[in-house]
């Protein structure tokens, strides 16, 4: 797969990730925002979606995996 292809999905995740967040987080919890933020499977959730960023952006930039994906 090409270069701009790979970044083309890339930009496609974030996008996709970012408004499902938004949409769930600020549309149906909204109520529960604070209940949200003190859980801390809130915060694992969140570790593991900034570890897959960085997997896919060097997926991106190198056209392979890392070695954190083996």
């Amino acid at each position: 797969m090409k270069k701009p292809a790979r970044f083309l999905l890339l930009m496609i995740f974030l996008l996709a990730s970012l408004s499902f967040f938004y949409f769930t987080l600020f549309i149906i919890l909204k109520s529960q925002f604070l209940t949200l933020i003190l859980d801390w499977t809130f915060w694992a959730t969140l570790i593991l979606y900034i570890l897959t960023i960085e997997e896919i952006l060097r997926w991106a930039r190198d056209g392979k995996r890392s070695d954190l994906s083996d």
